[in-house]
């Protein structure tokens, strides 16, 4: 008698484990998501700044006279902070990630040293570049500061773009560089993602570029209206004051009751508190500018700002006077 044999089959996974009363594991992502990273990054901040702020109620002064080379303390202690707190030498978390339960770790899962986590952050810092240096420079060659802005507002909104929508693995293009990852659970471990889709980098690169054309536009409209010129001048002018930290001129138009209306701005920060307070510096500085560069003060207002205090980048703090008035009303306030 013909016998029929059948092939054994092994009994599933999840058979087994009912059989043996074990459970099946999910494989759950462990990438951190936009809000718990953005919740890490406020705490940061918060704290970077109170230590900003407590350096300058002891030392106004003497940050003061720095101008604006202060920023570069700001700089330097961001880098410090999150160079040694991403890294292994901190845990592989800053304070605030560790609130939130966040770590930054390679491919493999492991901490940073202090080195890879530096050169991360160096990266990332270019993004708030514009709050914390000013990236105007109308005494550069236009391309030159068309380049420079467009590295910093350019690649700020790039790595933005990138990190919000990016949701596979939320890395932003500080995290490509570095090729890091931010994950959260208990303890670092190897980051658990799908594959980066490709339309993100057109994206970034689509914001980029964008910010690009139109900081060029505004630059080359300048230069072609001669207004690039005047605004560079005055800006000379002012800064060969004694006491003058910064100067800084921009020039342009409004629309009000359906008319332009042409304006100068002037910011200038001191470096050393003026005797006879500020708003005589403001009268005196700008009869000084308009006297020199007539032409550029050729408008319906001119917008006057005087300040004296510091910008360290993570802390700000000024005393200041401003007023907005026409161009005759400045003459004849500098004449007084």
């Amino acid at each position: 008698m013909d016998r029929t044999t059948s092939p054994t089959v092994p009994p599933s996974p999840t058979a087994h484990m009912e059989e043996t009363g074990l459970k099946e594991v999910e494989h759950i992502p462990n990438i951190a998501g936009f809000w718990r990273r953005s919740f890490a990054f406020s705490i940061d901040a918060a704290l970077l700044i109170t230590a900003g702020s407590g350096l300058g109620y002891f030392a106004m002064d003497w940050l003061a006279a720095m101008g604006p080379w202060g920023q570069a303390i700001g700089i330097a202690a961001v880098l410090i902070y999150f160079g040694a707190g991403d890294s292994l030498a901190g845990g592989g978390a800053s304070p605030g990630k560790r609130l939130a339960g966040l770590w930054v770790v390679d491919h493999s899962g492991n901490s940073l040293s202090v080195s890879h986590a530096t050169v991360r952050n160096i990266v990332f810092i270019i993004a708030f570049m514009p709050f914390m240096v000013d990236t105007r420079c109308i005494s550069c060659h236009a391309a030159v500061e068309i380049a420079l802005r467009a590295l910093v507002f350019g690649s700020g909104w790039a790595m933005f773009a990138l990190f919000a929508m990016n949701r596979q693995t939320r890395q932003s293009i500080h995290d490509l560089v570095a090729q890091t990852f931010v994950i959260k659970g208990k303890e670092p471990s190897p980051p658990v993602h799908g594959p980066i889709w490709r339309g993100h980098y057109v994206i970034a690169a689509l914001v980029a570029a964008s910010i690009t054309a139109l900081i060029a536009v505004s630059t080359m409209e300048q230069v072609d209206s001669g207004k690039r010129g005047q605004m560079a001048r005055v800006q000379g002018v002012l800064m060969a004051e004694e006491g003058v930290a910064s100067a800084h001129v921009l020039a342009g138009q409004v629309i009000a009751n359906r008319k332009p209306v042409g304006f100068v701005q002037l910011t200038i920060r001191l470096d050393e508190r003026p005797g006879l307070g500020l708003e005589q510096e403001a009268e005196r500085l700008t009869g000084l500018a308009m006297s020199n560069v007539p032409e550029a003060f050729e408008v319906h207002k001119v917008g006057v700002r005087v300040a004296y205090g510091y910008d360290i980048g993570i802390a700000v703090k000024y005393d200041t006077w401003d007023a907005e008035l026409g161009p005759e009303d400045w003459r004849q306030r500098a004449n007084e």
